[in-house]
């Protein structure tokens, strides 16, 4: 809140309506800051089940990248069964060529599946770390409202104590008067 506030005085002490209307202010705007505040945890939420969907949309293409790479593989074999019946006499040469097709395409199903994990890790990584960066912004703005909160609360409870003074000391005038 800017700038100082003061109230008028009335009969016995000052104007309650006053008094009554800035602490209704301070209440509106303490309540506002919290609002804002759970907005913003909302939007943070949002935003990392966002991340998390895409994360997993992009699982699920590479699980059909290897299953198109395993399909690969069950044809690589079914051709070197295909091989085998028409060409017995050169079968150990077949053999030779569907070991070969074999395990390169289980190389290149085991590389295929090391890279999927090792980006699907890095995305965990960077999701994780902005979802932890913006939770510490989030904790970081409701560290500021609580002090915000604690700062109202202690200039209240000074105002109402100097309130209470002032009203003691124009009673005491009231009296000796």
């Amino acid at each position: 809140m800017t700038g100082e506030v003061f109230f008028s005085e009335a009969k016995k002490g000052y104007n309650k309506e006053e008094v009554m209307s800035f602490i209704r202010r301070l209440n509106e705007e303490h309540e506002g800051a919290l609002q804002r505040k759970n907005d913003e945890i909302k939007r943070l939420g949002n935003e990392n089940a966002s991340l998390t969907e895409e994360y997993s949309a992009r699982i699920a293409e590479l699980e059909k990248a290897l299953e198109e790479k395993n399909g690969e593989c069950a044809e690589n074999a079914a051709k070197y069964e295909e091989i085998c019946a028409k060409l017995g006499e050169k079968l150990l040469f077949a053999e030779k060529q569907s070991e070969k097709i074999i395990s390169e395409a289980e190389e290149t199903k085991r590389l295929t599946a090391e890279e999927a994990e090792k980006k699907a890790e890095a995305r965990v990584a960077a999701i994780s770390a902005k979802a932890k960066e913006d939770a510490a912004a989030a904790l970081r703005a409701a560290d500021v409202l609580r002090q915000k909160s604690q700062i109202i609360n202690a200039s209240l409870d000074q105002t109402r104590r100097i309130l209470e003074d002032a009203l003691a000391q124009i009673e005491r005038a009231a009296k000796n008067a």
